[in-house]
């Protein structure tokens, strides 16, 4: 089971375009890049080694209606996992961001630690 795309900008429930008296004050950036900034402040202050949950990060963005940030969440998770700076972890093992289902956990990527599982042929 693959994530599909989120929702362009604009069509979806949760776009930074709510922000705003209810939403709390418009910053100019985007909701996928706060999300992305969340992610790696928490794992940061977790230390090494450590990891979080990804609702953590969506509570950090939108503590009113975190739930419904989940799923931009675990993409702005893979785009980071692309860039090479977290690793998603499923049972604690580091998993292939294009296998990603079930609960999943976020650390920054260890030293010298490859950041995706080598596949087997």
């Amino acid at each position: 089971m693959q994530l599909q795309a989120p929702p362009a900008e604009g069509k979806g429930d949760m776009d930074d375009k709510k922000d705003g008296p209810k939403g709390g004050p418009k910053d100019g950036r985007d909701l996928r890049a706060q999300l992305k900034d969340a992610i790696l402040t928490l794992t940061a202050e977790r230390g090494p080694g450590k990891s979080i949950s990804p609702a953590e990060a969506a509570r950090a963005v939108r503590p009113e209606d975190w739930n419904r940030l989940m799923g931009m969440t675990r993409h702005a998770a893979i785009e980071l996992v692309r860039e090479g700076r977290i690793e998603i972890l499923r049972k604690g093992k580091p998993v292939d961001p294009d296998e990603v289902r079930g609960v999943v956990r976020l650390r920054l990527v260890q030293e010298g630690a490859a950041s995706a599982p080598v596949e087997e042929e």
